[in-house]
C-alpha cells in the first residue's frame, strides 16, 4: 500500500518533466517549429530528445526510473507512470493526426517506440558508438512511410 511520503517521493521525482499541455519532452533548443507545422513539431522534439539524451550525466526518462524501482504495476508510483505515458501517446497521436498521416495512431505508437527506445539506448549504449545521432533521420523515415501515398 502506498504511503503520502511515496507518493510525494514519485511526484516530486517526475513533477519537472510533467508540464501537461506544454511540451512533451523538455527542449534544449531555442528552435520553435510553426504552430501549424506537424511535421516540423515532432521534428523538433526528437531533435530536443537527441541532443538532452546525448549530453553527459543524462540519466533517461524520470518516468522509466520510477516504473523500475516500483515493479509492482498496482503501486501508485506505477500508475502516475502509465497516466504520464498515456498522455504521452495522446499529445503524439494528436500531432500525428494534424500531419495527415494515413494511420496517425500507427505513426504516434511507432514514435513513442522511437522515444522509449532512445531513453534506453541513452543509458546501455556507450556514447562513443553515437547510436542517438541516428534517431533523426529514423524518425523522418517513419514520419515519410506513414505519409506516404500509396
Amino acid at each position: 500500500m502506498q504511503t503520502t511520503r511515496q507518493a510525494d517521493c514519485a511526484a516530486s521525482v517526475a513533477a519537472p518533466v510533467v508540464v501537461p499541455g506544454v511540451r512533451l519532452i523538455r527542449s534544449t533548443s531555442t528552435a520553435r517549429p510553426p504552430p501549424d507545422d506537424a511535421v516540423a513539431a515532432l521534428r523538433q522534439l526528437v531533435a530536443d530528445l537527441t541532443d538532452r539524451a546525448s549530453k553527459p550525466g543524462y540519466r533517461g526518462c524520470a518516468f522509466i526510473n520510477i516504473a523500475v524501482e516500483y515493479p509492482d504495476r498496482d503501486h501508485f508510483a506505477r500508475s502516475f507512470v502509465a497516466d504520464n505515458k498515456r498522455q504521452l501517446l495522446q499529445r503524439l497521436t494528436a500531432l500525428a493526426t494534424r500531419t495527415g498521416a494515413r494511420d496517425p495512431v500507427a505513426l504516434a505508437k511507432g514514435l513513442t517506440l522511437l522515444i522509449e527506445g532512445a531513453y534506453a539506448a541513452s543509458q546501455t549504449y556507450a556514447p562513443d558508438i553515437g547510436l542517438l545521432a541516428a534517431l533523426p533521420a529514423t524518425t523522418d523515415i517513419l514520419i515519410g512511410a506513414a505519409l506516404a501515398v500509396r
